[in-house]
């Protein structure tokens, strides 16, 4: 019998689905969404950067390659909490590619989202966010597909979330939101493992 394909979540809080019941999580809903059975992994944490992300995955993701499995994919989210502790877009960016290539060399396939806005930050910080997302588009980190959260139906409203996508704190996306993105996340890995 064939195992399940194996999905880790990485990243930060978006990626683990703060603000919502966990039925209403990206992981939750992707798993409803899947038409393959699938073997879902959280390794995602509230706050956590991508440099801790790069430091964990010996520990978090790399015990969860299965060799039999028909895919073995890492979905990454991150980089806000890199640029809130005062790291530049391309220290950022940097830690992103290292990130992706460790997980290359163990096999895995990684698809990376760009960050949401930040409209609780200043300028300066809101700018080098933006550089970021701009390295990720470029898929300076050399990832596997790129999908632009930050441009998504809704996902951008400048107004503060009026959308209704996002949840109180404007940061973190609500239920609604939150379905968006795992049917881009349901999209992507359509794409990835359809290459083979």
């Amino acid at each position: 019998m064939t195992p399940p394909g194996v999905l880790v979540f990485d990243g930060d809080s978006v990626s683990r689905g703060y603000g919502v019941v966990e039925a209403q999580t990206p992981a939750a809903r992707l798993a409803r969404l899947m038409d393959v059975p699938v073997r879902i992994v959280m390794a995602a944490e509230s706050g956590k950067p991508v440099s801790a992300s790069l430091a964990d995955f010996p520990d978090r993701v790399a015990p969860h390659h299965d060799p039999a499995a028909p895919f073995n994919i890492v979905l990454f989210h991150g980089g806000d909490n890199d640029i809130a502790a005062g790291r530049t877009a391309g220290e950022a960016a940097d830690s992103l590619r290292r990130y992706v290539a460790l997980a290359h060399a163990q096999g895995w396939q990684v698809i990376v989202s760009t960050e949401l806005g930040r409209p609780d930050w200043g300028p300066s910080a809101q700018a080098a966010l933006a550089e970021y997302n701009v390295l990720e588009l470029r898929n300076a980190a050399g990832a596997d597909l790129v999908i632009d959260y930050a441009n998504a139906s809704g996902m951008a409203d400048p107004d503060a979330r009026a959308s209704g996508l996002y949840n109180a704190d404007g940061v973190h996306p609500s239920a609604a939101g939150y379905a968006v993105l795992a049917d881009l996340l349901r999209q992507a890995i359509a794409t990835v493992t359809s290459r083979g």
